[in-house]
């Protein structure tokens, strides 16, 4: 079986974050992208951020999303499914 040419390019996945209000999405986003803790008021409509990790030797470009949980962003999220 042919193996894909390695590049110094590192693979992209989109990460979507969704969840009730006051869930703690923003936190987690941003203990995860910036290795910091506090506790945010939270998301108004859609916030993203980029984080470059190695996993088996390989890069991933993570491009993560975060929806905020009011049902007025419900018609958001439909558009990431």
């Amino acid at each position: 079986m042919a193996q894909k040419p390695k590049s110094n390019q590192p693979d992209f996945l989109k990460i979507v974050l969704i969840g009730m209000v006051a869930s703690g999405k923003t936190c987690l986003l941003n203990r995860f992208t910036e290795e910091t803790y506090s506790i945010d008021p939270g998301t108004l409509g859609v916030d993203y951020k980029k984080k470059i990790v190695l996993c088996d030797g390989h890069k991933l470009k993570l491009q993560i999303w975060e929806i905020a949980g009011q049902e007025r962003y419900r018609p958001l999220i439909l558009n990431f499914l």
